[in-house]
């Protein structure tokens, strides 16, 4: 009996898991070194330690927008982006009458002023003094502190979905809704690369980690982009989130189907692991690996689950 037991027990605590409760709906999460920073809807951006572990005490306040109106009435905005480079930060943020806003915050002071332009999706540090914007109509812009615009680009696409930046700042990757996954040489001011056999519908999400790119879209396959080599695994519906560790070795996805987070490896698509989600009411949305065997999950709720596969 008692061996019953035991097998019992290590098989349902297999892989450790924790739970974060913010006071409101995650929107966006950003990882800088050990520190998780997370934006919400209510105008609000926290970090945590996690090397102090997952704890609601251990959150601390990193900034509180105000206010912001439409027709109707005030509330609080949305955090769409934050991006940190020596502790500054760069945060796209919702504005009056559904425009957005573009904040600085640096020793604890925040500056935030109307976004002039249309359609912005990613605001990136390329240093102290320069910064990258990408935009949904498949332009990209680099501006310097005072965003005066330096240079421009323009992809042969209608529309862009994401992007992801390296950790050298210098190359970034874009995606577009007719599936292709582009990288473009920020120095060189050029696309260096185009990849475009695994999808042809919508993606979701692309992860960037260690020269290597995983993507995930409408059309169910799990992409693997190395070494300009490009692979895939077909599920048998659409797969909406997806990251990869910081290694590049181990793939962590979302199957809606089975209501599972799947881990499997990058170089060939072997299953490592499975984890089934935790509230059935829990609908992943993003996925991201805090170190190389520990990942996050969230989505259009207050919590945040922190997994280990080890």
């Amino acid at each position: 009996m008692r061996i019953l037991f035991l097998i019992f027990f290590l098989a349902f605590n297999l892989y450790a898991y924790e739970s974060l409760e913010l006071n409101a709906s995650v929107t966006t999460l950003k990882q800088d070194a050990n520190i998780l920073y997370i934006g919400t809807n209510d105008g609000q951006i926290s970090s945590i330690d996690l090397n102090l572990g997952i704890d609601k005490q251990n959150l601390k306040n990193v900034a509180k927008f105000e206010k912001i109106k439409n027709s109707y009435n005030e509330f609080l905005p949305q955090i769409y982006s934050i991006d940190v480079y020596k502790n500054s930060f760069l945060i796209i943020s919702e504005a009056d009458f559904g425009a957005k806003n573009l904040s600085t915050l640096k020793d604890g002071v925040l500056n935030t002023k109307k976004f002039e332009f249309d359609g912005l999706k990613k605001a990136y540090f390329i240093d102290e003094n320069t910064y990258l914007f990408v935009f949904s109509g498949a332009t990209i812009t680099l501006v310097d502190s005072n965003l005066k615009v330096l240079k421009s680009f323009k992809f042969n696409h209608s529309l862009l979905n994401s992007s992801n930046i390296n950790l050298a700042r210098n190359t970034l990757e874009v995606d577009f809704e007719s599936g292709e996954i582009k990288l473009f040489d920020i120095k060189k001011w050029e696309v260096i690369a185009n990849f475009d056999a695994v999808h042809k519908d919508n993606i979701y999400q692309v992860d960037y980690k260690n020269n290597t790119l995983v993507s995930c879209a409408i059309d169910g396959k799990l992409g693997v982009i190395r070494n300009n080599q490009q692979s895939f695994m077909q599920k048998d519906f659409f797969i909406y989130a997806c990251a990869l560790s910081p290694n590049g070795e181990l793939i962590a996805y979302s199957d809606y189907n089975q209501n599972t987070i799947e881990i499997v490896k990058s170089s060939n698509f072997e299953k490592v692991a499975s984890f089934e989600n935790i509230d059935d009411e829990f609908v992943v949305r993003n996925i991201l690996f805090v170190d190389d065997y520990k990942f996050s999950i969230s989505g259009y709720n207050n919590k945040i689950f922190f997994w280990s596969i080890k």
